[in-house]
């Protein structure tokens, strides 16, 4: 039998699928499928697992002459074991091999930051003889595949790769070693015939790159020692630059003191005027307490007149106060407890509450609402009866969770609510888009944009509806960006901004809240 039996076929070899290579139990070297007898006379075990194999010659050009296991074999290893040992045995064989070109870009720095820069060829590319080949034998800490003498090259390490490649870890010990070292990559090697391993081992240097070279550290050495002239001129440059610094160092000091001396004059004339910009601050201050407190005193004063009329004027106010025809069916919840603030339609109370503490509030800055202060704040609206206070109380938090389970508030810690609605419209729209059980694109469209929210609303319902905080900004910069992009269908936009995160589901639902979108009425059936 030879070793270089066989001859170059068009079928490719799939790792797993068959073994390009076999190892004869009678002389252990390995041998291609056409250059053994055909199936079990071949007397060939697989690489991997030394299981017996079938010689399959395969003349038909389909499929790649090739080794097979028994039926039920579930070796994994064979294809790789099998490129491993054919390559080996071909390099020690030959007794040559390809060596790729091997450059380094040295860079030198001096002592006044000026880089000094030089190519230096380390090994020229070309096929060398071996003068000693050992295969798989330790050295020093690591065992390499084949330790060759190689042609104006000395000692060098061979790694062959079909699927483990050399790591970093290796690397270092290869390095540690002092010993140069190669890597030949067979993963793309699927014509895997002795024709193509020799074209790859002694004809390509593309294959193969340099994993270490002790050189690359000489040429170093020798490129330093090259410019020590230029390198000791630099030193005495920085010295002299040292000395020119601390005069510099020196002037600017005395500088600094006289600048020192200005600037204190300066500071007595700013505390004269910060004491008088303080005294008139403090009557600005008062002005502002006085006017705040006048319009809490005209606020509960509207709450007290408002707490004071029937029920029908109520629903009147509201009803202007809103723009609304009628009162917002969506708005309403059945909770336990909700005839105890003296209307008879829970309706009208649930309104209240959210259109004075829910409805447009983002607008205003206000980030939420406590739960002690929405019950505070509907007892100066409505006529509770004392006996009944805590069932109102329980009423107002089960409403609140209501609308949270709605969308349009958030729970947070310590019975705080954050408001994640822009206004009655955006959260209707909400409602609708949730209750129809899916997303329409057809129905979505852009709010009227004088309705569109103000820079701070955005700010302020983006942070409470967005958990990452990372992603805040991102969803703020998209909502500033739509007045350019506003003659585009809103489908467009959801679909562009869901590289952001999330689905254009997610887009769509975040502009609603925010009030850039409304969905139009479902078509009627």
């Amino acid at each position: 039998m030879s070793i270089l039996g066989g001859f170059l076929s068009p079928a490719m070899h799939k790792p797993g699928d068959s073994i390009p290579f076999a190892l004869s139990e009678s002389d252990q070297r390995v041998y291609e499928p056409r250059a053994v007898p055909l199936g079990k006379r071949c007397g060939c075990v697989c690489p991997g697992c030394r299981q017996p194999v079938y010689a399959k010659h395969c003349l038909s050009e389909k499929v790649a002459p090739h080794f097979a296991h028994a039926p039920g074999s579930n070796c994994a290893t064979g294809f790789e074991t099998a490129l491993h040992l054919a390559a080996k045995q071909l390099i020690a064989a030959r007794g040559v091999l390809m060596f790729p070109a091997l450059s380094a870009t040295i860079s030198v720095t001096d002592a006044v930051d000026r880089v000094y820069k030089k190519s230096a060829v380390i090994v020229t590319a070309g096929r060398r003889t071996l003068t000693n080949v050992v295969l798989e034998q330790a050295f020093g800490d690591i065992r390499p595949d084949v330790r060759v003498d190689a042609e104006d090259l000395g000692t060098v390490l061979v790694e062959v790769a079909v699927t483990h490649f050399v790591d970093e870890h290796k690397r270092l010990q290869i390095k540690q070693c002092g010993v140069a070292a190669i890597e030949i990559d067979l993963s793309m090697l699927r014509d895997a015939t002795f024709a193509a391993l020799e074209t790859a081992l002694f004809d390509d240097p593309s294959r193969t790159c340099w994993l270490y070279h002790p050189r690359i550290v000489g040429a170093e050495a020798d490129f330093r020692a090259s410019i020590k002239e230029r390198l000791d001129a630099a030193e005495v440059s920085a010295k002299y630059l040292a000395y020119s610094n601390a005069q510099m160092a020196d002037f600017q000091r005395r500088h600094w003191q006289a600048e020192q001396e200005r600037e204190a004059d300066q500071r007595k004339v700013e505390a004269a005027q910060e004491k008088l910009e303080t005294e008139l601050e403090t009557e600005r201050k008062a002005a502002a307490e006085e006017a705040l407190r006048q319009q809490r005193h005209e606020t509960l004063k509207k709450a007290s007149a408002f707490r004071a009329r029937p029920e029908d004027h109520k629903k009147l106010i509201l009803l202007n106060r809103l723009g609304l025809s009628e009162l917002p069916v969506f708005l309403g919840a059945d909770v336990r407890g909700a005839m105890c603030f003296g209307v008879a339609d829970p309706l009208v109370w649930q309104t209240t509450l959210f259109g004075g503490l829910i409805h447009k509030q983002a607008a205003e800055g206000k980030r939420g609402i406590v739960t002690t202060f929405v019950r505070a704040w509907m007892r100066y609206r409505f006529q509770i009866p004392q006996r009944l206070a805590q069932d109102a109380n329980d009423a107002i938090q089960e409403y609140l969770m209501r609308l949270s389970a709605a969308g349009a508030l958030i729970p947070r810690k310590n019975a705080f609510f954050a408001i994640a609605v822009a206004d009655l419209a955006s959260f209707e729209a909400l409602v609708a888009l949730r209750k129809d059980g899916g997303f329409d694109p057809s129905r979505v469209q852009w709010a009227p944009q004088d309705s569109w929210p103000r820079a701070i609303q955005v700010c302020t319902l983006t942070e409470a509806m967005i958990p990452n905080k990372h992603k805040v900004q991102e969803w703020i910069d998209l909502a500033q960006t739509l007045r350019k992009h506003a003659w585009r269908p809103p489908l467009e936009i959801c679909q562009w901004a869901s590289r952001i995160g999330g689905s254009q589901e997610a887009v769509a639902d975040y502009l609603i809240r925010t009030g850039f979108l409304r969905l139009t009425p479902p078509a009627a059936t």
